[in-house]
């Protein structure tokens, strides 16, 4: 998670991974470690679409990951923040969102409105939340998990 120094607030905002059958199923969400990893055990073979999210950041997703009986290694993929307002795209409108709250101490990463101000979960949004933000301006979800 981009900006995230601690692992206790990595743990606290809880990223998952989401397996699904590549033409469609039940899908099978798991909570990510504090190390980043996350296991999905048995997984029968096939295709799978794999999506990474946590609150406030962009998704990644990989597509079409073929499962075997052998364990899987994926590279790592960082999800990076700026969904301030839930439109699926880091706009001005996230900037202007985190801005707005600059220099505020928040409770759980979120404004009076419930938008996630406080990108990496340190207690009080600050410069390292705008450039969270405004490093990603102009992305869209998802982004691609290589």
């Amino acid at each position: 998670l981009q900006g995230v120094m601690s692992t206790s607030t990595f743990v606290a905002i809880g990223p998952t991974v989401t397996l699904t059958p590549s033409g469609g199923g039940a899908s099978t969400t798991v909570v990510v470690a504090a190390d980043g990893s996350f296991s999905f055990d048995p997984v029968p073979a096939g295709s799978y679409d794999l999506v990474a999210s946590a609150p406030g950041f962009i998704f990644a997703v990989k597509l079409g990951l073929i499962v075997t009986n052998a364990p899987i290694a994926l590279p790592p993929v960082e999800l990076r923040g700026g969904l301030v307002d839930g439109d699926n795209v880091v706009s001005i409108r996230d900037i202007s969102i985190v801005a707005a709250s600059f220099g505020d101490v928040v409770v759980g990463r979120v404004d009076g409105q419930g938008r996630i101000v406080d990108i990496n979960g340190n207690g009080v949004v600050d410069i390292m939340d705008i450039s969270a933000v405004a490093s990603n301006f102009g992305t869209v979800e998802p982004i691609d998990w290589p």
